[in-house]
């Protein structure tokens, strides 16, 4: 199974990277991908919002890194 990796933006300010998420297969869940950054910014999984466009929707957290069809390369949170 392949991996990507992906970087994480903050919505606010999408020019501040906030984190780097490295190894995420394509059948990872967005709740799976939380919990990292949870982990990493050591913030609660319910404080932490996924978009793939600053002014886009929160991604559900059912839905997993294949449904989102990101580019194998420069994948953006």
């Amino acid at each position: 199974m392949t991996s990507i990796a992906v970087e994480v933006f903050d919505a606010k300010n999408i020019n501040k990277s906030i984190a780097y998420l490295e190894n995420i297969t394509s059948d990872e869940s967005i709740v799976g991908i939380k919990s990292r950054l949870s982990q990493k910014l050591s913030l609660p999984i319910n404080q932490i919002a996924l978009r793939l466009d600053a002014k886009g929707k929160n991604l559900k957290d059912d839905l997993v890194v294949l449904d989102l069809n990101l580019p194998s390369k420069g994948a953006h949170l």
